[in-house]
């Protein structure tokens, strides 16, 4: 972690008392030197994996859902009868 001191000293020493560096960020440790991020390229995008949410539900919410569906799904067919392209 870099840390830097935002004080103001007299400047008898060079601005910094007793010897302390005011400006800490400037040093780089050795272990970070050989860090680095490697970012993929626009074109190589690899496949990416569909991620879907599923649930779980118990045998009367699920019968529910059924006699809903069943209804709209025959408004749906009764829908596409009244509104048939005559063609």
């Amino acid at each position: 972690m870099e840390c830097g001191v935002s004080a103001t000293y007299p400047s008898t020493n060079g601005g910094a008392p007793n010897g302390i560096m005011t400006d800490v960020r400037s040093e780089r440790s050795p272990a970070k030197s050989g860090l680095h991020v490697n970012f993929s390229e626009k074109g190589e995008v690899k496949e990416r994996r569909e991620k879907f949410l599923t649930a779980k539900y118990g045998s009367h919410q699920m019968s529910l859902i059924r006699k809903r569906l069943a209804v709209e799904m025959w408004l749906y067919d009764e829908l596409q009868k009244l509104y048939e392209p005559s063609v």
